[in-house]
């Protein structure tokens, strides 16, 4: 409708079609002006809000969860996570878990962006239909910009809370990644454990065959002494037999006595390797000690660990519950928004056919103005011809030939009187 312009219906059509164009209603806080669902600033317009929400709450960079890096896009973000903190597929059961969990978050983020991106479109729609609204009067789009303020305020509380569920899955993921870290560091350990206890299992092993080993060392020991001894006894026994004998007998004893010798001295070498691998048995059973402490410290650090991811595995599913909460909600509120959309632009389209017909009747109306000063001007000469006829009478200058020229005006003026009482009355039967 043309700004300027009367209207043409009256306040019953005015109420038929605000009852037309009437969407359900939705339940919003009664406040003064466009409050701000973050931080809850009141704005005289819903311009002033949008410019607000978008310069102070609106996120434009996307922060990696591990690294802390910043990427212009969610896409870019997502192939350096994959490249860079990507979980290999050759790990354990539980990485695997946490790399389904990891794609259930990606998933998520997707889901994200694509709520994001619909409701950056809503807005457009809204500033759209708000231009048109601005261009159009507002006695008969009052109705209609009250609802779309509400469906707009709705939906910036759906963006806050569809950003608020985002902060939350970014600080989950967050605590996820640390927990990756702090797993694969305990992982670390325990394969170095486990190496390390393979390692005192083989040394184990080498304990074992040395203990055999000093037990065969024992046993020849014993063999020898008891074998040094008796040859003592016997060289004992032949040198009190042959003491008196004659100086070649001396030869024989002192190579028996050099031979004596030389038997204590390896005695006493097996002694020593005997004490030194029994030295060595005793610390490898202190090392398979300390290291099945440290097998056990791994094994408790591990499971809480897998206590503390179970427990953000559960936070998170809770989180995804909100999100398809919030998700649905939106949902609700884009049909409601189409709704209002399709009346609207009904609305529209009869407000433009009525001010065509507004213009047909306009200028039906100046075409019949224009007869009418026509019709005036021709009344107005005729009345001062008649006159002039009256005064000829009165004179008696062609009587006759006046009486018939006032005969044929007045049938004239008669018939065009008739006419247009007709004319006008349709007209304002077509204006009503």
């Amino acid at each position: 409708v043309r700004e300027g312009s009367n209207s043409l219906s009256s306040q019953d059509d005015s109420v038929s079609i605000s009852s037309q164009l009437a969407v359900p209603a939705i339940d919003l806080p009664q406040t003064e002006g466009f409050i701000c669902p973050t931080c809850m600033n009141s704005y005289s317009t819903p311009e002033d809000l949008q410019e607000h929400y978008q310069s102070q709450h609106v996120v434009t960079s996307y922060l990696c969860p591990v690294c802390k890096e910043s990427f212009d896009s969610a896409v870019i973000l997502d192939k350096h996570f994959e490249s860079d903190h990507a979980v290999k597929k050759s790990q354990s059961h539980d990485t695997k878990d946490f790399q389904v969990l990891q794609n259930e978050l990606s998933d998520l983020s997707a889901s994200l962006r694509e709520e994001k991106w619909y409701s950056e479109e809503q807005g457009r729609e809204i500033e759209r239909l708000q231009s048109l609204l601005k261009t159009n009067g507002a006695d008969d789009s009052d109705p209609i910009k009250g609802q779309l303020s509400s469906m707009e305020a709705a939906k910036n509380a759906l963006v806050s809370e569809v950003m608020l569920l985002k902060r939350q899955l970014t600080e989950a993921l967050d605590n996820v990644a640390t927990l990756k870290r702090e797993k694969e560091k305990a992982e670390e350990e325990a394969k170095s454990y486990a190496l390390e206890s393979k390692d005192s299992e083989d040394s184990t092993q080498i304990v074992k065959k040395i203990m055999e080993e000093n037990e065969e060392l024992r046993s020849k020991y014993e063999n020898l002494k008891i074998d040094h001894l008796n040859q003592i006894s016997i060289l004992n026994d032949q040198l009190t037999i042959y003491g008196k004998q004659n100086d070649t007998d001396k030869a024989r004893v002192e190579s028996l006595s050099a031979e004596l010798v030389k038997l204590k001295m390896e005695i006493k070498e097996q002694s020593e390797e005997i004490q030194f691998k029994e030295q060595k048995e005793i610390e490898y059973m202190q090392q398979n000690e300390e290291l099945s402490v440290k097998a056990k410290n791994s094994a408790i650090l591990i499971q809480s660990h897998q206590e503390d991811l179970d427990k953000k595995k559960t936070e998170l599913g809770h989180l995804e519950q909100l999100y398809l909460e919030s998700k649905r909600a939106l949902e609700e509120k884009n049909i409601a928004f189409e709704t209002l959309n399709s009346k609207f632009r009904e609305a529209e389209g009869s407000l433009i056919k009525e001010s065509e017909e507004k213009d047909i009747l306009e200028k039906k109306a100046q075409q019949i103005s224009q007869e009418l000063i026509e019709a005036r001007d021709t009344i107005t000469r005729l009345e001062g011809e008649r006159k002039e006829l009256l005064s000829q009478i009165q004179d008696g200058e062609g009587a006759s030939t006046a009486i018939q020229q006032l005969q044929q005006e007045s049938v004239s003026s008669s018939s065009f009187a008739q006419n247009y009482p007709l004319k006008y009355s349709n007209l304002i039967a077509n204006k009503c």
